[in-house]
């Protein structure tokens, strides 16, 4: 799986409180492979442990406005439905 296999990427807390859990998501590129275990192994060699994300999601597409900026708020609305 190359790095450039997500083609676009967001993150969202999903808590509101201070050390809440981030929720990176991604969209993976069509016919893309996709492994959430081999991202956060790149991401834990390049980042601080408490930077490293804990799980990856991979995603369709993004709530978007429409000059193209992503709705965190309904996007921490999609993963408050997600197992952590």
């Amino acid at each position: 799986m190359g790095r450039r296999s997500a083609t676009d990427n967001g993150a969202s807390a999903r808590g509101q409180t201070r050390g809440s859990d981030p929720g990176p998501c991604v969209i993976v590129g069509p016919g893309a492979a996709w492994d959430e275990t081999q991202v956060i192994a790149f991401a834990r060699e390049r980042l601080a442990g408490f930077e490293t994300p804990k799980r990856i999601v991979a995603m369709d597409s993004f709530p978007e406005t429409v000059g193209g900026k992503i709705l965190k708020y309904k996007l921490r609305g999609m993963l408050a439905g997600q197992p952590a």
